[in-house]
């Protein structure tokens, strides 16, 4: 167990980047496509980033809670049929809201995502790409409203479930972007897509790659 964990985490690490140049939304989406997969659990449709090129693939914990069966569809192949894959869950973390999965044998022409070193700020433009509605590879842009230490949320409006820090943004997001890319102006990783406020299109949160790291590393 200790031995997946360091591969975990040092593919995971290797994918770290700085940020050197910027692009336009149209380079954003075409870079990192192909690193966003759907998650396909047994009621619900979500989104996943693609970790490493051995299949690792990270997600919200709310997408494949009490699943059964878990899909992984890639835009990296040719075909519907040829898109499919088998998945295991590898660890979650009950309090982040976040989730590790497999691909079991993955693609040879898997593409990883690039992760940020440079810390966002409040005002910094992002971009999102996800699976809104069902409506597949979907890209948006927006802003980072608000850093939100510890922030509270749930899914039930009974009880707080998760705890995190979250960026809070503008960026439009919906039920199946949950578990996608928050990505900088370069197009690399700063978070993942988790949750909104229903009746605030522009109130939307993701958990800080910071918090992912952590997540892969204990």
């Amino acid at each position: 167990m200790q031995y997946l964990k360091l591969i975990i985490i040092s593919t995971f690490l290797c994918s770290l980047t700085a940020n050197l140049t910027y692009a336009n939304g149209n380079d954003i989406y075409l870079k990192n496509a192909e690193s966003v997969v759907i998650v396909l659990a047994d009621d619900a449709l979500g989104t996943g980033i693609v970790l490493s090129k051995t299949g690792y693939v990270l997600t919200n914990l709310h997408v494949i809670r009490g699943s059964k069966e878990l899909t992984i569809v890639c835009g990296c192949m040719d075909t519907y049929e040829e898109s499919n894959f088998d998945t295991e869950i590898i660890k979650v973390d009950e309090k982040k809201d976040l989730a590790l999965l497999k691909i079991i044998n993955p693609p040879y022409n898997l593409v990883s995502i690039k992760v940020s070193k440079v810390i966002p700020k409040v005002g910094d433009e992002v971009h999102a790409i996800g699976h809104p509605e069902g409506e597949i590879w979907s890209y948006t842009q927006g802003y980072i409203s608000q850093i939100r230490y510890d922030y509270e949320w749930d899914y039930d409006d009974n009880e707080i479930e998760f705890i995190a820090d979250v960026y809070q943004t503008q960026t439009p997001i919906t039920d199946g972007s949950s578990g996608g890319p928050l990505l900088n102006k370069s197009g690399n990783l700063i978070g993942i897509n988790t949750f909104g406020m229903s009746r605030e299109a522009n109130i939307n949160f993701s958990i800080t790659v910071e918090e992912i790291i952590e997540f892969l590393a204990h």
